[in-house]
């Protein structure tokens, strides 16, 4: 989806072309949001805070139907939207989330350790 509303719009230059290209990175954006509140549903449920295997679904079929209701009025609503504040904001939260995660996870690893592999993998997504 991606490349093809890219390669649409800089084919053809047609302002339904650039919403197409627009919303396909808003959607990768929001994907990336769904993913890292999955981990996050898991890491809950692995510390006994989870509703079991019935509520990951429910969670997993709750986080879907969110990426696309988001998707459908970030494409609605794009030249209302400033994707600099926009994506900047979804880049900034998985970051940040990954970042804790990453401080968080990794058993068997030292603090020092797993900081160190947290502000490697900022740097690398910088």
């Amino acid at each position: 989806a991606l490349a093809l509303g890219s390669f649409l719009f800089h084919a053809v230059l047609q302002r339904w072309a650039q919403q197409l290209d627009v919303a396909a990175m808003y959607w990768a954006m929001n994907a990336a949001l769904a993913a890292t509140a999955w981990r996050w549903l898991r890491r809950m449920s692995s510390l006994g805070l989870g509703c079991g295997s019935r509520g990951h679904r429910l969670g997993l079929f709750l986080g879907l139907l969110a990426v696309l209701g988001a998707d459908v009025l970030m494409w609605w609503f794009k030249w209302e939207l400033s994707s600099a504040i926009v994506f900047n904001a979804q880049l900034g939260v998985v970051i940040a989330s990954e970042l804790l995660h990453s401080c968080c996870g990794f058993r068997g690893l030292r603090l020092r350790q797993r900081l160190l592999l947290s502000f490697v993998a900022l740097a690398l997504a910088v």
